[in-house]
């Protein structure tokens, strides 16, 4: 299991720092973390590379993802490959981006050399909606290199039917799967858009008023 570091994202900025979250995974039984692309990025230092390295070994974590939010233009291509090359250095088998088609295509071109896979989760108003969009866009992008994070609570407000077997069609391109606690509840606060133009709303799941 690998604990998403958009847990202490905020706003205002993040609510813990880096070693303080990686000894909440540790305690929690997590064995990775996720690290968001502003935590974790081509202009992150030599240093706290080097510190944050120390405190994954510290606590026996690994990292799963990490992400990159920058542009593909020259530049943007080499520190790309940089940033993968330290992922990969700390035991990272995909980086997360977003992008359209082409994007992801070339993002997955440019990373091969480092063995990671571009991972892009599976989300409502996307081309990877549903297990439908999400293999013509997998054909699109046609590298061996990219893969799906297929998202239960965005499948579920996409309105798939839910049954086993439902991810077999995407055998062999699913780099992970990610959990969020959604309820999807007619004048929830909270509304999006689908692909076919039809909308929904819906609330997290509050935290303390659903503890065990």
């Amino acid at each position: 299991l690998s604990l998403s570091a958009r847990l202490i994202e905020a706003p205002q900025g993040p609510t813990l720092g880096l070693p303080a979250f990686l000894e909440l995974a540790k305690r929690h039984g997590y064995a990775a973390v996720d690290l968001r692309a502003s935590q974790f990025g081509p202009r992150t230092s030599d240093a706290e590379l080097a510190a944050l390295r120390a405190a994954l070994a510290e606590f026996g974590l690994t990292v799963f993802e990490g992400g990159y939010a920058g542009k593909l233009d020259g530049e943007g291509e080499a520190q790309l490959l940089h940033h993968a090359g330290r992922l990969m250095e700390l035991g990272a088998l995909g980086l997360r981006m977003n992008g359209d088609l082409p994007t992801l295509k070339l993002a997955c071109r440019i990373i091969r050399p480092t063995g990671l896979s571009v991972f892009y989760q599976m989300h409502t108003g996307s081309p990877f909606e549903t297990i439908a969009s999400t293999l013509r866009a997998i054909e699109a992008v046609g590298e061996p290199n990219f893969a799906v994070l297929p998202e239960p609570a965005n499948l579920y407000m996409a309105r798939e039917v839910f049954h086993e077997g439902m991810l077999l069609p995407l055998a062999g391109r699913i780099g992970g799967v990610h959990v969020q606690t959604l309820e999807v509840r007619p004048g929830a606060g909270n509304k999006l858009k689908l692909s076919d133009g039809t909308g929904l709303a819906y609330e997290r799941v509050e935290y303390e008023a659903n503890r065990q």
